[in-house]
């Protein structure tokens, strides 16, 4: 034994509480320095790597009832190699997919087996929340600065022959929006942090309940009234983003919670959701928001090429319905289109990876939802209403950017089901069980 150190106890530091809460809070509040340096669509598998190696250090790694389904997804998905289309790109996209693939399932089991105390459910609600509100204010920038485009810092690194690829030139370029006149006149439609405005769209349609999460748990006036303010403002950008199918995921999900309150008998809770669609209606109605709903409702943009691409989709998943292609592969029918299996997460996983894969996907997520279908109030409640939103984007949108979201999402669910928080850390300064 070294004289320095004596013959005193070694004194063991324990974790600090809020440390992985912390962490995960700073890593989403990087993201939009990470969108602008051109490698945000590539954060979660690295991400994933410094979570497992946490996990391998802890070890005793457990898993909730059903996640065999997910497990089993994981597994089929590299068979599609047998059958990979497009070369040395095929495979590369493919790698991708994977990566993308494995950091949801890392993501999930690093939160799920962390405890209450060293990852409260207040940190996971704030940080979804944070990532939710840079979506929001990303919106508005871009709104405001629709045509800009540039090349990211790390596209200048990337060799001239790999940025030229569409795949991998859209994974890194930075694009504020997405300038379209499909209504007769030229609307900017935003899309930060990703490509197209969909992709944006279906992540702030499935993080807005969590918001309402948020609002359960926050005992902060300020705090409240700011959340507040922005769930009013987003309507703008989500109504100038002219994503039918998040008005659609929106409108069914608070449709659904209202439900869920009058069953319940928590009538305040539906008083106040219908007081916040009576707002937003009298928007609608006073302001030129009504006008771009009208017109998007009223023309057929993107109806013929994506029932083109689903039918051809159905079509081709028949030629190799087990293990897919290995990824979305090149239209037939409409050359130069886009990719068959981009238009539909349940598409996509069928043509890269075959039908076992979605339906592995929707078990897993359906599972997710029922079980987590007890509560009716806090932010529990709000999450599970988050997964619904997931399962009714599926057919129409790709989620595949926001996997490791709703994976998060889903923990958040299962740790309550699996081990509920104690009185005493729901009492704890942040960590508050409101009734939502």
């Amino acid at each position: 034994m070294s004289a320095l150190a004596g013959p005193y106890p070694v004194e063991t530091v324990e974790p600090r509480p809020l440390t992985r809460g912390k962490l995960l809070i700073g890593i989403v509040a990087t993201f939009p320095l990470l969108w602008l340096g051109g490698v945000f669509r590539i954060v979660w598998p690295i991400i994933a790597f410094f979570f497992l190696l946490a996990l391998i250090r802890e070890g005793n790694v457990t898993f909730p009832k059903g996640f065999g389904m997910w497990l089993l997804l994981l597994a089929w998905a590299p068979l599609s190699a047998l059958h990979l289309q497009g070369g040395a790109s095929g495979g590369l996209l493919l790698l991708h997919q994977l990566s993308a693939l494995f950091a949801a399932t890392v993501v999930f089991l690093y939160v799920f087996n962390s405890s209450h105390r060293t990852l409260p459910d207040s940190a996971i609600i704030d940080a979804l929340t944070l990532f939710w509100a840079m979506l929001v204010v990303g919106g508005f920038i871009a709104m405001i600065f629709p045509s800009v485009s540039f090349d990211s810092p790390f596209e200048r690194l990337l060799p001239a022959g790999l940025v030229a690829h569409p795949f991998i030139h859209d994974l890194v370029h930075v694009r504020f929006a997405q300038v379209q006149s499909f209504l007769g006149y030229p609307v900017g439609r935003p899309s930060p942090f990703f490509t197209f405005t969909n992709a944006w769209g279906g992540g702030v349609a499935l993080l807005t309940p969590i918001v309402f999460a948020a609002l359960a748990q926050t005992r902060s006036i300020v705090r409240r009234r700011v959340l507040w303010i922005l769930l009013a403002v987003s309507v703008i950008p989500i109504v100038v983003s002219l994503n039918r199918g998040v008005w659609l995921a929106l409108t069914l999900a608070m449709a659904y919670a209202a439900v869920r309150f009058a069953l319940a008998h928590r009538l305040n809770a539906l008083a106040a959701l219908v007081g916040l669609v009576s707002v937003l209606l009298i928007l609608f109605f006073l302001t030129p928001l009504g006008t771009l709903i009208s017109d998007r409702l009223a023309s057929s943009h993107s109806n013929e090429s994506r029932a083109s691409v689903y039918r051809e989709a159905a079509d081709r998943a028949k030629e190799s319905p087990l293990i897919g292609y290995g990824g979305p592969i090149p239209a037939q029918e409409s050359i130069g289109g886009p990719p068959v299996g981009t238009h539909s997460e349940l598409f996509f996983l069928t043509i890269s990876y075959g039908i076992p894969a979605a339906v592995l996907f929707v078990g897993w997520f359906a599972l997710t939802f029922l079980r987590s279908a007890r509560d009716t109030s806090g932010p529990r409640f709000w999450a599970h209403v988050a997964i619904l939103v997931c399962l009714m984007e599926a057919p129409y949108y790709l989620i595949e950017m926001h996997l490791s979201v709703a994976m998060i999402i889903a923990a958040f669910l299962w740790r309550g089901i699996v081990r509920p928080p104690t009185p005493e850390l729901l009492s704890e300064p942040g960590s508050r069980s409101a009734t939502g």
